[in-house]
């Protein structure tokens, strides 16, 4: 019953996933106990449920789904042993979007990564991706640690740039979360910003 922070939780109808640094947490009332999946390797990083799978990355390992109840390697998933990713976005109906710190993005077909080049990779390059969203619109949100918010398209386009010159409160995106009123939240370094995604990218911040 010991276990460190819990650092990301995960719904998929009545199951639960909890994300601790050294053990995945899985429980649901069906269940007759919580089930555990704890690494062997140096812990586990981000995870991401995305069109019914759930993916979490292993340092050490790489890009592993949950089958079953296990946790297996992805086709390709250990290029990111060493390489952190910091989301796992739905691009369409079968292709996900890889956004990672130090290479930038990736089209994942389910066999092979494909580097995905983007007009924000110059940004990208400079301070990296640390959370991205895919917004109601198809776009996506790409929070960095001093670049603010990158919108881009499904084609690569850097359609805006959200910063402290038009209503950011800051340039340092920790988190990114799309509520049920298509209204993007920016968790920043120095408080709270709301982005009406469908209203020309208004900012509120708190």
């Amino acid at each position: 019953r010991t276990f460190d922070d819990v650092w990301m939780l995960h719904a998929q109808s009545d199951t639960l996933y909890f994300v601790t640094t050294y053990k995945l947490y899985r429980y649901a009332p069906s269940m007759d106990s919580m089930q555990v999946f704890e690494t062997q390797r140096a812990g586990f990083h981000v995870a991401a449920l995305v069109n019914g799978e759930y993916y979490i990355r292993e340092w050490g390992g790489g890009l592993k789904k949950m089958v079953g109840d296990e946790l297996v390697l992805v086709p390709g998933g250990e290029r990111f042993a060493q390489t952190r990713i910091y989301g796992v976005l739905r691009y369409d109906e079968e292709r996900l979007l890889i956004c990672t710190r130090e290479e930038g993005l990736f089209l994942y077909d389910g066999q092979q990564f494909t580097p995905f080049l983007t007009e924000a990779d110059p940004y990208l390059r400079r301070t990296g991706i640390y959370t991205a969203a895919r917004l109601p619109n198809g776009q996506f949100a790409l929070g960095t640690l001093g670049n603010g918010l990158l919108i881009i398209d499904k084609s690569g386009r850097l359609l805006y740039k959200l910063a402290k010159n038009n209503g950011l409160a800051d340039t340092t995106v920790l988190c990114t979360f799309v509520d049920q009123q298509c209204g993007l939240w920016a968790g920043l370094e120095s408080g709270l910003s709301r982005v009406g995604v469908n209203s020309r990218f208004p900012c509120y911040d708190f």
